[in-house]
């Protein structure tokens, strides 16, 4: 299909039911049928685009050819305000800021190390230093917040947590009626972005990843992807979906269950995210 043939379809489609198919907001999705790309940063425009062309089996190629040749770092300068409404930049910026708060990790990990060894590695028996606690508690304190906010743990540490649990667990007789179910296992065959609503709390979390990702089994999820190129470990059943369009899940009680855009709303509050 020709650009001009993509462009025709898009215009006879109709601005409103295309906001009610890709979520784009109104004001975004006249200014792209109306080819006024100026006020789109690259990633907002190629990310509409990638949008538009999924979910019609379209072709713009066009539509990038004619979109201004800016660098990210230029849009950004000149208007950053127009990225945060972008969730395409907003995890970009998120794996950057977890990569940052890692490098500052191990920065303050080695900083104690060379302190307690020059403090207590080459202190003797006749001289000992007193160190100043209120600094030593500052240090953990940091880490621990700084920790807190560094990288996903891997699946592996995930599940040497989830061992020792079930070992705790082991040794307390389990209510009466009480049914454990195994955690539910995310694992993307290639980068996606996720979302996960916690059904009860509402509580939501993004990533944008390409590494598995363990929920509590014990919880009630709903679940939306960026593409369908993934699988899910749901207790003894495996779910795998092998498709460009989004997978839209529940969990709950054990088991998943792919459903459609109306009942995801209808748990949700009406809304797709």
């Amino acid at each position: 299909m020709s650009a001009a043939s993509a462009s025709e379809t898009l215009r006879a489609i109709g601005a409103e039911a295309i906001v009610r198919q890709t979520h784009i907001s109104p004001a975004n999705v006249t200014r792209l049928l109306a080819g006024d790309f100026s006020s789109f940063t690259p990633i907002q425009f190629n990310g509409f685009v990638t949008i538009l062309e999924r979910e019609y089996d379209i072709d713009l190629s066009e539509w990038r050819s004619h979109f201004p040749a800016v660098t990210e770092n230029e849009t950004q300068r000149t208007d950053k305000s127009k990225i945060h409404d972008d969730p395409f930049s907003n995890a970009a910026r998120a794996e950057k800021q977890k990569r940052r708060n890692a490098a500052i990790l191990a920065g303050l990990l080695l900083i104690v190390a060379v302190v307690t060894y020059v403090v207590i590695g080459t202190g003797t028996k006749e001289e000992k230093i007193e160190l100043n606690n209120t600094a030593i508690e500052k240090a953990k304190a940091n880490i621990a917040s700084k920790s807190a906010v560094s990288s996903s743990p891997t699946l592996a540490q995930a599940d040497a947590v989830q061992m020792t649990h079930q070992s705790e667990a082991a040794d307390v007789a389990p209510e009466e009626n009480t049914v454990l179910f195994d955690d539910l296992i995310i694992r993307p065959r290639s980068k996606v972005w996720l979302g996960v609503i916690d059904a009860d709390s509402r509580k939501r979390q993004t990533r944008t990843s390409g590494e598995p990702w363990r929920l509590d089994g014990s919880k009630r999820w709903l679940i939306v992807t960026g593409h369908g190129y993934v699988t899910f470990d749901c207790g003894e059943n495996d779910m795998t979906f092998a498709q460009k369009k989004r997978v839209l899940l529940l969990y709950e009680e054990g088991e998943c269950r792919e459903i459609d855009e109306a009942e995801f709303r209808s748990r949700n509050k009406g809304r797709i995210w």
